[in-house]
């Protein structure tokens, strides 16, 4: 069996090259690849490690969500998380961008590997590829600015 997978995945990988020796462009290529009709379609659940997908999808988007609602809940409500205020703020958008990465990324991710397929539409698709990427870089910002933030406190005290 791991065999006639090995066999199909150089067959397909020859005919994509093969494909794509008579001019075809990248978009008709993705469009052969996603068509459930064509001949490079593999069905996600044929193959053998798809329940550790499942299995990290659903925990990276439980986790993520219930922690981050929960170090949101704590440091508001319950002021359980001591800091300066700038820091809070920063923590406080951190657990917000989270947040919107877990519903923007994992929530489509799990509906698609469920359906076997993209089932949302081109609007959603573009829109959730732009939310997902302004998240990221939010939280690539907030990571730095909390870091250049602790150096300056530390030159402060200086």
């Amino acid at each position: 069996n791991e065999y006639k997978s090995y066999l199909r995945g150089i067959r397909m990988t020859l005919n994509i090259f093969d494909f794509l020796d008579r001019g075809t462009t990248g978009r008709n290529l993705t469009n052969m690849l996603l068509d459930k009709e064509g001949p490079f379609y593999v069905s996600f659940w044929s193959r053998p490690y798809w329940i550790l997908i499942v299995f990290y999808v659903c925990l990276a988007f439980s986790l993520g969500v219930i922690f981050n609602i929960l170090a949101l809940v704590a440091s508001m409500r319950y002021h359980a998380i001591y800091g300066d205020p700038v820091s809070m703020i920063l923590l406080h958008n951190l657990a917000i961008t989270d947040i919107v990465i877990c519903f923007g990324f994992y929530m489509p991710l799990l509906i698609t590997l469920f359906v076997d397929g993209w089932v949302l539409g081109g609007t959603v698709c573009v829109i959730i590829h732009h939310v997902v990427e302004v998240a990221l870089l939010n939280k690539l910002l907030i990571i730095m600015l909390s870091s250049l933030y602790r150096l300056w406190m530390l030159r402060k005290t200086r």
